[in-house]
């Protein structure tokens, strides 16, 4: 192992191993904090990040009328019901029908950025409602 000095001329291995022998149940708890808590820390980051993209989502949908044609919150009018869309395409299938558009809908993509394309994407990925 390497030696790394610290001040006073103890090594940091040396240090961690008379803390470990004199408090081994300690090290182990503060391991498994450190090992385990960071990623639940991102998740819930992440989590977060869901949240405010899906929340974009539904802005942009209202702000570009959407609604004109799917109906309030996507649940149907004279364009598709999108209330289980999560359920029945891929993220990919979603994104390439907002950018370039399909049947009687148009693309978006000189409309909306990248971003806004994800968000919606994201928004509409999360619409899963049981099958009626």
């Amino acid at each position: 192992m390497s030696v790394i000095d610290v001040e006073g001329g103890v090594s940091v291995y040396s240090f961690v191993s008379r803390i470990y022998d004199r408090f081994p149940m300690v090290c182990v708890l503060l391991t498994t904090v450190f090992l385990f808590c960071p990623s639940s820390f991102a998740s819930a980051a992440s989590q977060a990040k869901l949240v405010a993209a899906r929340e974009r989502g539904r802005q942009i949908f209202q702000a570009h009328g959407c609604e004109h044609c799917h109906g309030a919150n996507g649940s149907g009018g004279r364009a598709p019901d999108l209330s289980n869309i999560g359920r029945r395409w891929s993220k990919r299938r979603i994104r390439h029908q907002i950018t370039v558009g399909g049947k009687s809908m148009p693309g978006f993509a000189d409309v909306l950025s990248r971003d806004q394309i994800n968000d919606l994407v994201i928004m509409l990925e999360f619409q899963r409602a049981s099958k009626k």
